[in-house]
């Protein structure tokens, strides 16, 4: 560099805020070839010395730099501005921070000068991103491994430091070599295996040396090309193609190239290619011109060079045999290698195709056994034990007389060729093929599932051939023992292709018959998209991101239904006297309910007629839709059953109790809603993909705000059909607790229970305190005074709009309704059932015979095919479980609490099925109290389901069975926890879910002065449950780019015909 342009540079560096003195000439000249070549495109020789000093990944190596400081430069303002005078002066300014800053973590060595600091950012290019910064930098050898004399490694916190390491090899007393080309400067940075850490001082101190110089000089005509001080970028573009370099950094590149094309001429006319003397000197003289043959073997070493190194993501294209090879220069490898190279014609993708290897390091075992067969007589003249070492249970009749055993480690090669076809073959193929379809492809494989996918029309081969059941194939298993399995598997294809073909030929014989099919079904989709509840969009705007989002309004909802299907929100009923009788009686019994709920205020005030007034519910899940990506499902739900003048329902518990519509004003009268089609029992508000909207987590909430302003709307002034005003009233929301906790923003849920602290786990009272302990179960726990106290939540929750109870009270807690279905069916019952089945395993319930192995994943097969011949014995059949296993049972290691996975139905199943073993073996073992507590908990559990055969609203007796019951499942739980950790067992882990059963015994025991109590089947979620999956289902079969709006309009016309199919069925 000429010195009016260094001069100009360092203008432009203090003009950014650098002063002075801080600028020494090698800190300046290094930012220059670091600022310049992290820009040049990857053409020829230069680009090697890019790498060299700022490895692949430009970016990745400034963001470790930056991303190591506390004071770092801004990722993104580096990505923007990395080539910018302004950018490299923050780069030096934060030079004194970087020093400051490794010095706070006592790293082993200190950096001394603005020149070091410079070398490790450079260094630390060649390090794998994943390392940690300490091992870059030792791995680089700028912090190199601290060795005591005699070459033992020092600890990790010593700081002995080898002396001819502390400092650089500079100056006179380590002169670099000037008689290195530039091209064997890096050919032997690349190939230095024992001191890389020196090779790179000599390849600094000489690069920086010639351009200080002028030894590797720039065009004279480069400051003309100059552009003006203002320019920020100095002439350099973040440029992807060599056509948009400017003339300066072409300049540059063609002074690299050109000292380059003088060294090879210098070694050509030498005539020893890769190789120096001691004293030899390169000649940098221009020449003239290349030959032919000169030129083509530099420009297949560039193309080597570009092979050899490493891709974005840090693998290499080429093995690592032909890496190592290339950096052999003086063993003949990188000679080998350019000859290879040739021999492929200088193609790169044949060059890659021919050589690429796999190496495979295998490490065999070998073990052999040798034995003989011997009678039990001979055995016992021998001396030999008939029984096994491990196993007492297991005869022997296998003697082992020798054992022995050897590792074998193996090297395979296995070359990966491709034929090349010559040009007058492939000229024969093609006459060979003259006449066939151009179009035919021959299939590499008839399994191919692309190929299938395209015969069938986009079908999912995999779920096909399941359905066919035919087999998985093992590349390793012989053909023929799956040649039963594909007959089988074709018998039954060819089984539905006769129905297809019977069917299309009936089609074929009757087509006047289609025609008036398609056109009725065309006019009953027309007629189901016709329904008057008009799509609302909802705009939330969040971290500068605006979303609009499809949802149908409550208000919209609730109109279309009185005024098209009145009979959905009121028990069955027409508007009239009848169902005014039914919603009296309602609001008379829920006053004893909750009684502060605010309708009944409103009533007072004259604000609402509550027998005008709809209680309904709010209920939310989250289901399953595309990709599994989770999808966020809320409607509403009417309390009131359909059924209420259907036929008559007989208590269980008390013969005398029938539940029928006869008289509106009656308890009685009223059903539970949880029959039917579920979507006749819930109308979905909105449904949407929460990752697809991932940059707004915030949608969730004001959706749900929005839905409770409308629903304050229909709740405070009302819906008009014709001269009637209806009023809504949210009576709460209904769901699982993970839900309630997500959108209620709850402080006390399951979420919150303590390990070791004792904190609050329950939005209705303070169990999980250290004076409120959530496990007890007695008849009358120390909780209950703490019913409703506090609110659960420090910032009221986005329901806040519907009117239900001073939301700053602890009385709000009550919106958020507790759900029998997943507090038992698919919470502590399954707890429950795990640990019970583990429990009879470990007393021996399931070992039949003396032979019998004792360990768990044994026994947990025997008490399948136990539970397995309990079902065929009853006829019933298991919904999701197929086998009991360690996995199954979520029993990782023994210290593990186990829990049973499966479906609600299977739940109850199991129960049964724990119910006949405990009364079976409870009579062999009337000592042992397990048997006891097991047959009791059953018991319990079972009676508790008996919620489902009621009504809504519970007589005296019913009530009191259903507090037994519950009470008599949690206290026998907690009796087997007990005995369980007495022994040392991990079972029957005590969570949440048994305090939160343990709250209908308690409220139904509030009421026991009551003539009637509500029933806590009114909150369950089993047929939510089915909503759920319905709606999700729907969703899986829409367009996913507009899946909110698709499914909503699906949805719409599915009500539709059920609609329509239920009332032809029960109406007419």
């Amino acid at each position: 560099m000429t010195p009016p342009q260094f001069e100009l540079f360092i203008k432009r560096l203090i003009k950014f805020g650098i002063p002075k003195d801080a600028c020494p000439a090698s800190v300046v000249i290094l930012l220059i070839l670091l600022v310049w070549w992290l820009d040049l495109p990857p053409q020829g020789d230069p680009y090697q010395v890019i790498e060299m000093f700022a490895g692949v990944g430009r970016i990745a190596a400034l963001s470790k730099f930056a991303g190591f400081k506390s004071a770092a430069i801004d990722l993104e303002y580096a990505k923007e501005r990395i080539y910018t005078y302004k950018y490299a002066a923050k780069l030096v300014q934060l030079i004194p921070e970087f020093q400051a800053d490794s010095k706070a973590r006592d790293f082993p060595v200190e950096v001394e000068s603005e020149s070091t600091a410079l070398e490790l950012f450079a260094t630390m290019a060649f390090c794998d991103e994943g390392q940690a910064w300490d091992q870059a930098l030792r791995a680089s050898r700028v912090i190199p491994t601290p060795v005591r004399a005699g070459g033992e490694q020092l600890g990790p916190h010593e700081d002995t430091i080898p002396a001819d390491l502390e400092s650089p090899p500079s100056g006179e007393d380590n002169p670099p070599d000037h008689g290195m080309s530039v091209r064997d400067l890096v050919d032997g940075y690349d190939s230095a295996e024992d001191d890389p850490w020196t090779n790179w001082l000599l390849v600094k101190d000489e690069l920086l040396r010639r351009l200080q110089t002028g030894e590797l000089a720039f065009p004279e005509d480069f400051t003309s090309e100059t552009p003006a001080v203002d320019d920020p970028y100095f002439g350099l573009p973040n440029a992807d193609d060599a056509q948009d370099l400017k003339p300066d950094q072409l300049a540059v590149m063609d002074a690299l190239a050109a000292a380059f094309a003088q060294e090879d001429v210098a070694m050509a006319e030498k005539g020893n290619e890769n190789s120096l003397g001691d004293d030899s000197k390169v000649d940098t003289a221009p020449s003239a011109s290349l030959t032919p043959n000169q030129a083509g073997e530099s420009n297949a070493m560039k193309c080597l060079r570009r092979l050899v190194q490493p891709r974005a993501d840090g693998s290499f294209l080429v093995p690592e045999e032909i890496i190592a090879k290339f950096k052999d220069i003086a063993g003949g490898g990188r000679s080998e290698v350019l000859r290879l190279y040739e021999q492929c014609g200088c193609n790169k993708d044949a060059f890659v195709k021919t050589c690429r290897r796999k190496i495979e390091q295998i490490s065999e075992e070998d073990l052999y056994v040798e034995g003989e067969f011997m009678a039990e007589a001979d055995m016992a003249d021998e001396g030999y034990k008939e029984r096994d070492k491990y196993e007492k249970q297991v005869k022997l009749y296998w003697v082992e007389t020798k054992q022995g055993g050897r590792k074998l480690k193996r090297k395979r090669q296995v070359l990966e060729e491709e034929d090349e076809i010559s040009a007058d073959e492939m000229e024969k193929l093609k006459n060979e093929m003259e006449g066939f379809p151009s179009d035919f492809v021959l299939p590499k494989d008839t399994t191919d599932p692309v190929i299938l996918v395209e015969a069938d029309g986009n079908v999912d081969t995999q779920k096909a051939l399941k359905a066919l059941s035919f087999p998985v194939m093992d590349d390793d298993a012989l053909p023929s023992s799956y040649i039963q399995k594909i007959l089988g598997a074709l018998a039954k294809w060819r089984v539905k292709m006769n129905g297809i073909i019977e069917t299309l030929d009936s089609l074929e014989e009757k087509p006047d018959n289609v025609q008036p099919q398609q056109d009725q079904l065309e006019e009953m989709f027309k007629e189901a998209r016709k329904q008057n509840i008009p799509t609302s969009y909802h705009q939330y705007e969040e971290n500068g991101t605006v979303v609009r989002l499809a949802y149908l309004r409550p208000t919209d909802i609730l109109r279309y239904l009185l005024t098209n299907e009145p009979w959905l929100l009121l028990g069955g009923l027409k508007p009239g006297r009848e169902a005014q009788k039914l919603l009296s009686t309602f609001w008379q019994l829920y006053r004893n309910e909750h009684g502060s709920h605010e309708v009944f205020q409103m009533a007072r005030d004259n604000k609402v007629q509550l027998d005008h007034t709809i209680p309904v519910f709010i209920h939310g899940d989250g289901g399953r839709t595309q990709k599994k990506t989770p999808l966020e499902v809320v409607s509403i739900r009417p309390a009131l059953g359909i059924d209420t003048e259907q036929a008559p329902l007989k208590c269980t518990c008390n013969e005398s109790v029938v539940y029928h519509g006869a008289n509106k004003q009656d308890a009685m009268s009223m059903r539970l809603n949880q029959k039917n089609n579920s979507y006749l029992t819930h109308f979905l508000v909105f449904a949407f993909p929460s990752k697809k909207f991932k940059t707004t987590p915030g949608l969730l909430q004001s959706l749900l705000e929005a839905t409770s302003v409308d629903l304050k709307t229909a709740c405070c002034d009302g819906i008009s059909v014709g001269d009637t005003l209806f009023h809504i009233a949210v009576l709460g929301m209904s769901g699982d607790m993970e839900y309630h906790a997500k959108t209620g923003v709850l402080n006390r849920s399951y979420q919150n229970v303590g390990h070791k602290n004792f904190i609050p786990c329950c939005h209705e009272c303070k169990a999980g305190e250290l004076a409120y302990p959530f496990e007890e179960v007695s008849s009358n726990p120390t909780w209950t005074e703490t019913l409703y106290a506090t609110p659960p939540w420090r910032v009221p929750p986005p329901f806040k709009h519907i009117p239900f109870e001073d939301w700053n009270t602890g009385g709000a807690g009550r919106f958020f309704k507790k759900d029998p279905f997943h507090i038992f069916r698919l919470g502590i019952a399954r707890n429950f059932i795990g640990s019970t089945i583990v429990l009879f395993c470990l007393e021996g319930v399931f070992d039949f015979d003396d032979s019998d192995s004792l360990g768990i994943d044994a026994r947990l097969g025997r008490a399948w095919s136990s539970f397995a011949l309990w079902c065929d014995t009853h006829h019933v059949t298991p919904g999701a479980i197929r086998s009991f296993s360690k996995e199954k049972m979520h029993l990782p290691t023994m210290g593990s609490f186990p829990w049973c996975g499966g479906k609600g139905s299977d739940s109850i199943l199991l129960l049964k099925w724990l119910r006949f073993l405990a009364v079976l073996h409870g009579r062999e073992h009337p000592e042992m109290a397990i048997f006891r507590l097991v047959l009791k908990a059953c018991d319990g559990g079972l009676a508790f389901q008996c919620i489902h055969a009621h009504g809504m609203w519970l007589m005296p007796t019913c009530r009191t069975k259903i507090i037994r019951a519950a009470k008599d499942f949690d206290q026998s739980y907690a009796r087997l926890a007990y005995i369980a950790f007495t022994n040392q067992r991990q079972l029957y882990a005590m969570v949440p879910k048994l305090h939160a059963l343990d709250h209908f015994p308690v409220q139904l025991g509030l009421q026991e002065y009551d003539d009637y109590s509500l029933n806590p089947a009114v909150y369950d979620c089993s047929m939510s449950e089915d909503f759920i999956g319905k709606v999700s289902k729907q969703s899986r079969r829409v367009s996913f780019v507009n899946v909110v709006e698709n499914t909503l309009l699906a949805y719409k016309v599915k009500t539709k015909f059920v609609i329509k199919r239920f009332k032809k069925k029960r109406f007419q």
